[in-house]
């Protein structure tokens, strides 16, 4: 009974580690400390300011969210294709990211691009 159940332990922790899950946990845990370590860096008179300012961004990503959180935020999003090598042009699609009703009529058609 006893090695049933260790066995079946070995396999989890074998697989937890195989699909990254014990990674992440262990980084979760790992974070938590990096606000201090920031607050800690920001603080010190004695460091460089450049090293202050870059944990008081830090520090800043961390309260509002991290980097997850603000990623893919711009309003429009830009598509860029440059087919010159082969003696196209480049082809620039530029547009909002929320589809508005009537947008088609604002912006022409919605295939359009403008080459560059």
């Amino acid at each position: 009974m006893f090695n049933d159940v260790w066995r079946a332990v070995q396999r989890e922790k074998q697989h937890r580690i195989a699909s990254g899950a014990a990674a992440r946990e262990k980084a979760q845990s790992l974070f938590v400390q990096a606000p201090d370590v920031l607050g800690n860096i920001l603080n010190d008179t004695s460091t460089s300011p450049r090293h202050r300012i870059e944990a008081a961004r830090e520090l800043r990503q961390v309260a509002g969210g991290g980097s997850e959180a603000t990623s893919g935020s711009s309003e429009r999003f830009i598509i860029r294709i440059d087919l010159t090598a082969g003696g196209g042009e480049v082809i620039t699609f530029n547009k909002p990211r929320t589809i508005e009703p009537g947008h088609n009529e604002e912006l022409g058609k919605s295939d359009e691009h403008e080459p560059i």
